[in-house]
């Protein structure tokens, strides 16, 4: 017989890389959202969770989905209006014809709208739009869409609003906006300057030398839906700046704007109802709190084990259990998805945090 103290970390490693699989193969079109939900019903149903880690899910990040999803119907509003057309249009008129520089500037781009909006807004909204950009140029979109993907993942460090995942440590660690920022901007540009320069080094050849586009190909919209949407979102993005430097949360800054552009936006016929609500990916909810729901029994039946890492880890001395922490994140990040690794850690270091009270 196997002993209790073995069989349920057995039994919570396998369901959460049970719940893994689903949401990564998703094998006949499971959304992703249904992999990490049946994961949480499996994981209630062996005791590894409790029905109250559902309910701690949705309010420890019931504020952070609030954000996202505001922040989506933002910019979606913003992308139909043709706000980012527009700033694409900039990255290809200030490239002045020269290939490298379109592909710089687009990178820029795109970590800009990463920094301020989040990394699921330039995976949804900007990489569509380059490829809409570049495919009229006959230009090979393949290093373009690579460049939105990695640069989207590498200038999502520097706020805490650029990624859910920071918004979880953001919270969890109290810390203030601007320490935040002091500690990771400046990794956060060496990160994107070298991403960048790796990426033209790898696709130096598939790049085109030049480019025949003029100022007079480009245009800059006159309607009021693209006025209100620029004026808007401009205001968001402030209003989040303002809101962290002085400890304000962040959602309500997001829902307030959401609100005001996307109300406008139906009530003036500029965009359906039903066009607004497909700009939001309303499996994001589910998936987070199933996918809290999955790491709260994955912790509570590893923590005798994970309580000693610290413990061992501090007994070497000097830098070691801060790389070893890393490393460890690092390796679970790759191995599992950085939203459950970051989940995990954040329950971890709270319970690290009681138990050394």
């Amino acid at each position: 017989m196997i002993d209790g103290a073995v069989a349920l970390p057995v039994v919570a490693l396998t369901t959460l890389a049970a719940t893994m699989t689903l949401v990564l193969a998703r094998p006949r079109g499971l959304p992703e959202a249904a992999g990490s939900v049946i994961g949480a019903v499996v994981a209630i149903g062996f005791g590894v969770s409790v029905r109250d880690d559902v309910f701690d899910g949705i309010r420890n990040t019931a504020g952070i989905l609030a954000f996202l999803v505001a922040t989506m119907a933002l910019a979606g509003v913003a992308e139909a209006a043709g706000v980012f057309r527009w700033a694409a249009g900039i990255a290809l008129i200030s490239a002045r014809g020269r290939g490298w520089l379109l592909y710089v500037n687009l990178s820029l781009l795109g970590a800009v709208v990463t920094l301020l909006l989040s990394l699921d807004v330039t995976v949804v909204v900007l990489t569509p739009l380059v490829c809409a950009l570049v495919m009229p140029l006959r230009l090979d979109a393949r290093p373009f869409v690579i460049a939105c993907a990695f640069v989207a993942n590498v200038a999502s460090l520097a706020l805490p609003v650029s990624n859910l995942t920071n918004m979880l440590i953001y919270d969890l660690l109290d810390i203030s906006f601007l320490d935040f920022v002091r500690y990771l901007a400046m990794p956060n540009l060496a990160v994107i300057v070298v991403t960048i320069g790796a990426l033209l080094l790898r696709y130096r050849h598939s790049l085109p030398g030049a480019i025949r586009v003029t100022a007079h190909d480009f245009h800059v919209p006159r309607s009021p839906f693209f006025q209100w949407s620029a004026v808007m979102l401009a205001l968001t993005v402030v209003g989040l700046l303002v809101a962290g430097t002085f400890g304000v949360p962040f959602w309500p800054v997001a829902c307030v704007g959401a609100s005001v552009l996307g109300g406008a936006a139906v009530a003036r016929g500029w965009m359906p109802a039903a066009s607004l609500l497909r700009t939001v990916a309303w499996g994001l909810p589910p998936f987070v709190v199933a996918m809290h729901v999955v790491c709260a029994g994955v912790v509570r039946a590893m923590m005798p084990w994970l309580l000693a890492l610290p413990d061992a880890a501090g007994a070497l001395g000097g830098p070691w259990p801060v790389v070893t922490a890393m490393l460890a994140a690092t390796v679970g990040s790759n191995g599992v998805n950085n939203l459950p690794m970051a989940l995990v850690v954040a329950q971890l270091l709270a319970e690290i945090g009681r138990a050394h009270v």
